[in-house]
């Protein structure tokens, strides 16, 4: 009974000092109050550790005390936790040497002293702030090559290599159909409502549509190349736009299958997108040249240019403004009003993908870091676009980034690296949210649904759908 008296005495206090004090720890021009602050709060965190070694050997007088001590600790580390990532692994160093120490001079048995060890990790872990579970598997005969969540987030698709997409109703686990394009599947994309989804293969020159509540084909367009690269809806749902190997970008009116405007590139594109309002199209080549121009008159407004190939090119959610990502280490933000550059990022290794968040205020790249020195770390970095100031730097071990995307809410970060690792991290702590390890040597995708409820991991020929468990951390938000 002490240790719960004293426990949520301890509790009390970090929650009053992180509320009134730690959120201007950094502030703090006086050096002198500064490393008062901070040495308060490593006071708490030796306080918690003395605490957690009372939990370890089961000093309470039932296991509803020993309970409600362990949420009281979890919710106490989280609020240190949330001051500074650092603190967390202050606690981990401080807590394991105090284990060691306890455990040799304690009289326990070798299994008590592995169960105590164990429910230290099993109570570190839990630190993070999601827990996913796996709900379902989409297996396939080859790699995947397309995987995404429908707007609503009621459906997911997962297309492969083997020349099939299979849509899957998200909280059931069931197919609900498969479209079979023989040949293997480039992309597999919903439209806006969510009622349609576009597929494209290879060595086929048709674009078609089929409706998901019926499962039929209703649209098929037929373009001039066999080497289409994307397709893509536009939001208002009248047109789709084709991307080819030959440079070719062109926008088809979907009811009639005509061509409203048509483009070209000196070399294969990969990427065309459509502004929010349906009005514009900006497309990525491999020769490192952007092209933004009008739907209805086809003509070009301006240009984007890079030294080499634009592995992404994003609208912001207000479609004011337009990033790039370059295989030259550059990322370039144009304003879409005057065609102007607004900003530019340079980084050491390649950078593959840029992304606005949804309130237009912090661009999130994936690439490597900056300085050759640190070249073995891939990174997700969000930067406040209106003053460059970082918001996140979130490193993992390899040479750069495949991918990285906000959460709906814009509260995550899900990165993917070139070893196959696909991370979460929160946007506020830098906190790592959760891990799925890589499983061999193979491309990794991986998605959010829209609602935040789900996540999606591809890797080789399977697909593994999981939901989202709120983890014991999150009570104290």
């Amino acid at each position: 009974m002490r240790a719960l008296s004293i426990l949520i005495i301890v509790f009390n206090a970090v929650a009053g000092f992180s509320q009134n004090q730690c959120a201007d720890l950094f502030s703090l021009k006086n050096k002198s109050e500064k490393q008062s602050v901070e040495s308060g709060i490593l006071s708490h965190i030796d306080a918690l550790v003395v605490e957690k070694l009372r939990i370890d050997n089961n000093r309470f007088e039932n296991e509803n005390q020993k309970k409600q001590a362990v949420e009281t600790f979890k919710t106490s580390l989280f609020n240190i936790v949330k001051i500074d990532q650092k603190y967390l692994e202050i606690f981990k160093k401080t807590y394991s040497e105090k284990s060691i120490q306890y455990n040799i001079n304690s009289k326990s048995k070798s299994k008590e002293k592995r169960d105590i060890e164990n429910e230290r990790k099993q109570i570190l872990e839990k630190t993070k702030y999601l827990d996913p579970k796996e709900e379902f598997q989409i297996h396939h005969k080859s790699n995947v090559t397309s995987l995404i969540f429908s707007p609503n987030s009621k459906y997911v698709v997962s297309a492969s290599e083997d020349g099939l997409a299979k849509i899957f109703d998200v909280l059931t686990g069931k197919e609900i159909f498969q479209i079979n394009r023989i040949s293997p599947l480039e992309s597999a994309r919903f439209s806006f409502d969510s009622k349609y989804i576009v597929t494209i293969s290879s060595f086929k020159k048709e674009v078609k549509i089929h409706e998901i509540a019926t499962g039929k084909e209703v649209i098929q367009i037929n373009v001039g190349s066999i080497h289409l690269k994307a397709a893509e809806f536009s939001p208002n749902g009248k047109y789709i736009v084709t991307a080819e190997w030959d440079g070719t970008v062109s926008v088809f009116d979907v009811l009639t299958g005509q061509v409203v405007s048509q483009i070209m590139h000196d070399g294969p594109v990969y990427s065309a997108v459509f502004s929010p309002d349906s009005k514009y199209v900006v497309t990525a080549s491999q020769k490192g040249l952007a092209k933004f121009f009008e739907i209805q008159s086809g003509n070009i407004i301006f240009q984007i240019q890079h030294e080499r190939w634009i592995r992404s090119v994003e609208f912001s959610f207000d479609g004011k403004m337009v990033a790039t990502a370059s295989d030259d280490g550059s990322v370039k933000i144009y304003d879409v009003t005057s065609g102007k550059e607004i900003e530019q990022f340079q980084f050491y290794r390649p950078a593959h993908a840029a992304t606005f968040s949804s309130d237009g205020k912090h661009l999130l790249v994936a690439a490597g870091l900056e300085n050759e020195k640190n070249s073995h770390n891939a990174v997700a970095i969000i930067y406040e676009i209106s003053n460059r100031k970082v918001v996140l730097q979130a490193t993992q071990y390899g040479n750069s980034l495949y991918s990285a995307k906000f959460s709906p809410d814009n509260k995550y970060v899900v990165t993917v690296s070139d070893t196959e690792i696909v991370k979460t991290f929160e946007v506020a702590t830098s906190m790592e949210a959760f891990e799925i390890p890589n499983e061999g040597y193979g491309r990794s995708m991986a998605e959010l649904s829209s609602d935040g409820k789900y996540f999606a991991r591809s890797f080789r020929n399977k697909t593994t759908i999981y939901k989202l468990i709120k983890s014991a951390a999150d009570l104290s938000k």
